[in-house]
């Protein structure tokens, strides 16, 4: 119940999550016009952040925050497709 709460109604911070992932396949995508590449960036980006997170101690690493920000790159993607 809980995975369906997020997923209709996620919070505030989810959302940022996927809007950066969505600016980080956006943004490589406007110079490269490569799907793929941009769709990589988005996903090591959402990954490498909850790593830092981690490592630093700075934030509150999650699997879903890196999830959240992979499905905004796939969102991009699926809007250039």
């Amino acid at each position: 119940m809980a995975l369906i709460s997020l997923l209709i109604s996620p919070p505030e911070d989810k959302l940022q999550h996927l809007a950066a992932g969505f600016l980080a396949f956006a943004i490589p995508y406007l110079y490269s016009e490569n799907r793929n590449l941009s769709l990589g960036f988005s996903v090591s980006a959402g990954i490498l952040k909850e790593f830092v997170d981690k490592k630093t101690r700075r934030g509150d690493p999650e699997v879903l925050d890196a999830l959240y920000t992979i499905a905004g790159g796939l969102v991009g993607y699926f809007i250039v497709r």
